[in-house]
């Protein structure tokens, strides 16, 4: 069994894109991400490595991990946006960083208040109409985040882009909580 700590050196393991060799896009071939990532998993998997010298297993597992982490944060689009601002040196996360403009919180307030009169009035279809609302707000966010970060490189904005569809993601859980309420009472009508 070759030693894989040497067989396997990427340029720079802290760049996740490097890790799988594709371009560091925000607008990814999700597919060649998946081949990449079946491909590293298949090299250093510990089963495979299950019969090697401990510091041999304990690599492999350390890699497996890597591997692991980097493949989720490059599928989940906010994680790879707030990657790639990283590697831009763009703390997306810091509040400071990348303030939300007051029309966009104001818009939020709004969202917010319609979860909870549509939570009261226990109307399903409002919270499904007003998830498909924002479904399509963070889709349009997604193709500006694509045009700020891969061709005009406006890492500023991009954090700005990055800020609103994290407020998005949580409104949407939201909904989907309120939803998930309404269905298990009407379920359960006797707990009304």
């Amino acid at each position: 069994m070759s030693d894989i700590s040497a067989s396997l050196r990427p340029r720079d393991t802290a760049n996740y894109f490097e890790l799988f060799g594709v371009p560091p896009e925000f607008a990814i071939d999700a597919g060649r991400l998946d081949r990449a990532y079946r491909e590293l998993q298949f090299r250093v998997h510990p089963d495979r490595h299950a019969a090697a010298a401990k510091n041999e297993q304990l690599a492999a597992a350390r890699w497996a991990m890597l591997a692991n982490e980097a493949y989720c944060t490059l599928k989940d689009t906010v994680a790879r946006a707030c990657h790639l601002l990283q590697l831009h040196g763009v703390d997306a996360l810091d509040p400071a960083g990348a303030p939300i403009p007051a029309a966009f919180l104001v818009e939020q307030l709004e969202w917010r208040e319609r979860i909870g009169d549509a939570r009261a009035l226990r109307d399903r279809e409002a919270l499904e109409r007003l998830d498909d609302e924002l479904a399509a707000t963070a889709n349009a966010l997604e193709r500006e985040l694509a045009r700020l970060l891969d061709r005009a490189r406006d890492y500023a904005k991009a954090a700005e882009a990055v800020g609103k569809l994290r407020f998005l993601g949580r409104l949407r859980d939201d909904v989907e909580q309120a939803l998930e309420v309404i269905v298990a009472e009407t379920a359960s009508p006797a707990r009304l």
